[in-house]
C-alpha cells in the first residue's frame, strides 16, 4: 500500500519500525511459502517482497502476516493493498 492507496492512518498502522524489523524478518522466515523476504516501510508506503513456489498461497500468508504482525483485521486493509 501506498499514499495513494491507503490514508496515513492506516499506513501507520501498518508500517514497521526499525526496533521491529528483526522480529518481523524472523516471521517471515518461519512462514510455509515464503522462502526469501524483504520488508519496506517508509513513512509513504509499506511494502513485502516475497520469494514462493505458489503466488496464491504466498500472498495469502503475507496478508495474514501483516494482519496478525499488527494485529489488525485484515478486512480493514485488504482492499488496499496491490
Amino acid at each position: 500500500m501506498n499514499h495513494k492507496t491507503a490514508p496515513l492512518e492506516l499506513r501507520e498502522k501498518l508500517a514497521f519500525s526499525n526496533a521491529t524489523l528483526a522480529e518481523a524478518y524472523s516471521i517471515l522466515r518461519n512462514l510455509p511459502f515464503i522462502q526469501e523476504g524483504l520488508v519496506l516501510s517508509t513513512c509513504n508506503r509499506v511494502e513485502i517482497y516475497g520469494v514462493t513456489d505458489t503466488s496464491s498461497g504466498g500472498i495469502s500468508e503475507l496478508k495474514i502476516f501483516l494482519s496478525i504482525y499488527h494485529k489488525l483485521p485484515l478486512e480493514e486493509f485488504e482492499e488496499r493493498l496491490y
